[in-house]
């Protein structure tokens, strides 16, 4: 299917090293039904140690993995569907970043194709605010402190490329992300995504997220875990990622072990 790997033209006039299209192919899945870079590598804005995000449509069995500094994410052809069809955030960044590898039936172009912009961000944003009350401290807090980073960094990102976003300026670089948000708070904890972890990160990326959504809701509950309950029915997207969590090693976010988002 995937044939020799070409160098790809990227969107912006840059082209991709054909060394990291082979890369990419030699590790995917050779029956995939499409393979796309996504992210900083192929924006050309990669730092010499970023990760490669790179997303699989397979026919069966979709799920996460890494190899090396690859991470590789594989999704079934109905569930990008209806997310496109439902404006995803993440459909959304694949749309504007996304470089094709490999596309022989066109199955990722016809999803892409679907995308439609949602009314409003406002319930996804609700829910980044929501979860993002579990980095306020409590009894549990030291237990999960370096996964409560991670979630942290991913809420804050979402928040930030999804304001951006509805404002009909979608930019996937966090830095550049930043810089037109222009809010120091946020600004601030992104930077910190670079940092080594220190002490103040969790309360830093707290200003950061609530400088963009608003402050969270007040943890009536006492622990991460019993947040994690207590938002099953009232906020199940944010409940999701805590119980995720709490259950993993959580190293990122796993997307195929999740509900869908609210976008």
């Amino acid at each position: 299917m995937k044939g020799s790997p070409a160098t790809v033209e990227h969107r912006a006039g840059r082209r991709l090293l054909p060394e990291l299209s082979a890369l990419v192919l030699r590790h995917t899945d050779p029956g995939a039904l499409s393979v796309v870079l996504y992210g900083s590598r192929a924006r050309g804005s990669a730092r010499p140690d970023s990760d490669v995000d790179v997303l699989e449509v397979v026919a069966a069995k979709p799920r996460s993995y890494s190899t090396g500094n690859m991470n590789i994410s594989a999704y079934h052809p109905h569930a990008l569907g209806a997310m496109a069809e439902r404006g995803s955030l993440f459909m959304l960044h694949l749309k504007v970043d996304g470089v094709v590898l490999a596309d022989p039936c066109g199955v990722f172009r016809g999803i892409i194709e679907s995308y439609r912009h949602p009314a409003s961000y406002a319930p996804l944003l609700a829910e980044v605010r929501a979860a993002a009350t579990a980095l306020v401290t409590t009894s549990d807090t030291d237990r999960y402190r370096p996964r409560l980073r991670r979630l942290g960094l991913y809420l804050l990102r979402t928040a930030v490329y999804a304001t951006l976003a509805e404002r009909g300026d979608p930019v996937f670089d966090t830095e550049q992300a930043g810089r037109r948000l222009g809010r120091a708070p946020a600004v601030e904890a992104l930077r910190r995504r670079l940092a080594g972890v220190q002490p103040d990160d969790l309360a830093v990326l707290l200003a950061g997220i609530s400088s963009v959504v608003g402050s969270p809701p007040e943890n009536r509950w006492g622990s991460v875990e019993a947040l994690a309950v207590a938002y099953a029915h009232t906020f199940p997207y944010a409940s999701a990622l805590l119980a995720q969590l709490i259950a993993g090693d959580f190293h990122g976010i796993e997307y195929t072990a999740l509900s869908p988002p609210p976008l």
